[in-house]
């Protein structure tokens, strides 16, 4: 930019300052946060560079994508990065430039119920030119597109999965003139406007200033490709979270010193895109009417034995089952092989184990005194022989005095007493003699008094 059209520019702002600041004065509070003071510049704005989002930090953050501002260093880059709304429910509209009255005009983002009007312009990872696809409000959280959004390791809770639209397939960063877009706000995009919008916020802020500060940022020094072009958080440009450019800016035109070879085959990442775009976006009318009046092919059976892709896989190992199918294998009896299997299988040794050392409960062991044995455990006892050591302790154990007393008191059996009736008598004991000369015995006399 030459010194003359440098001076006018300054100028220019100085003008519109001074024309706008009696108007931010005199408007109330919320108005005076909607009230931004535009930027015209005769320049276009370079292409948007193509990028990887990094991924989501935390739940609860909305990916706010990066575009090109304009400052004293020129166009420099702000990258994109992940933000906290200032209030929940609150939505993202990005900023854009659009070409009016032979100036381009920049536009500042906002925060309001419902995304506006942002130029047509494909930010990509949601921002497809129209609204916004890559999440939505539900009650007090936030629910994130899987296909608009890098997850990286973290498991996110509230996703599901929904097609992206893109209203054009460029990378135009502008609106209108030479070589801009040529895309309308629609009615919703105008009742948006309509809306109470906030600026951004603190932290957006600072982000803004930090990559206006970065001179590695500023496109006269990266030719439009800057090294830093999104970050997990605002303001980290030299942390682990931001990324690099995929590949080099598309649809570009070649520079008049360098031009750029018609033969030269597009990059990888950018035929994929393309392939992607190719399938998501809508047939023409006229070909559609042939389609649908031309038969079907015959279907091909997928083979029952062939695995699916492992990213399939994948995606569906990760990704929690629906609460209803869960409450519904919870309901569902096991089959009566698995059944019968599981009662036939052997505990392990382990559960064996703390299920012999656990006691058992005191209502339980209450229940098992209190239960009659068995008639046959009964007989089993009484037929059963004692221990000889606990035979030998009571042999020598004198019975207690009462139990003495009962069996003193207790009349012998009929079959005992019979048997004592009939047995004969002992013979008497034959007289002892005196063979020492001695006194005879005490028996001996007795016998002979008689």
């Amino acid at each position: 930019m030459t010194f003359s059209r440098s001076l006018a520019l300054r100028r220019t702002l100085l003008a519109t300052a001074i024309l706008a600041g009696p108007l931010l004065l005199a408007a109330p509070a919320p108005a005076r946060a909607q009230l931004m003071i535009g930027i015209s510049i005769t320049i276009a704005p370079p292409m948007l560079p193509v990028y990887v989002q990094p991924p989501l930090p935390e739940e609860g953050y909305i990916w706010i994508p990066g575009y090109w501002a304009y400052g004293p260093v020129g166009y420099y880059w702000v990258p994109g990065t992940w933000v906290l709304p200032p209030e929940i429910g609150l939505l993202w509209t990005p900023p854009y430039w659009a070409w009016e009255n032979g100036y381009y005009i920049f536009h500042s983002g906002y925060w309001a119920r419902h995304v506006g009007y942002y130029g047509g312009i494909n930010y990509g990872y949601g921002y497809g030119g129209e609204g916004y696809d890559g999440g939505r409000w539900h009650d007090d959280h936030f629910d994130y597109n899987r296909a608009a959004n890098n997850f990286g390791q973290m498991r996110v809770r509230n996703a599901y999965e929904q097609h992206l639209r893109n209203i054009n397939d460029t990378r135009v960063s502008y609106n209108g003139g030479n070589g801009g877009l040529r895309i309308p706000p629609s009615p919703q995009d105008l009742q948006a406007a309509h809306e109470n919008h906030m600026r951004p916020t603190a932290e957006q802020e600072r982000h803004i200033t930090a990559a206006e500060a970065d001179p590695a940022l500023a496109w006269r020094h990266n030719d439009g490709r800057p090294p830093i072009a999104a970050t997990s958080r605002p303001g980290d440009f030299r942390g682990t979270g931001w990324q690099n450019p995929a590949q080099p800016m598309l649809n570009q035109p070649a520079s008049p010193m360098q031009p750029r070879p018609l033969n030269q085959p597009a990059p990888p990442a950018y035929q994929q895109q393309q392939q992607q775009q190719q399938m998501n976006r809508p047939a023409p009318p006229a070909y559609q009417q042939q389609h649908m009046n031309q038969p079907a092919p015959p279907m091909q059976p997928r083979p029952l034995n062939q695995p699916a892709p492992p990213a399939y896989q994948q995606q569906h190992m990760n990704q929690p089952a629906p609460p209803a199918y869960q409450q519904q294998q919870m309901n569902r009896p096991a089959p009566p092989a698995y059944q019968q299997q599981q009662m036939n299988r052997p505990a392990p040794p382990a559960y064996q184990q703390q299920q012999m050392n656990r006691p058992a409960p005191p209502a339980y062991q209450q229940q098992q005194m209190n239960r009659p044995a068995p008639p046959a455990y009964q007989q089993q006892q009484m037929n059963r022989p004692a221990p000889p050591a606990y035979q030998q302790q009571h042999m020598n154990q004198p019975a207690p005095p009462a139990y003495q007393q009962q069996q003193m008191n207790r009349p012998a059996p009929p079959a005992y007493q019979q048997q004592q009736m009939n047995r004969p008598a002992p013979p008497p004991p034959e007289p002892q003699k005196n063979n020492g000369g001695g006194a005879p015995s005490q028996h001996w006399n007795d016998q002979k008094k008689d």
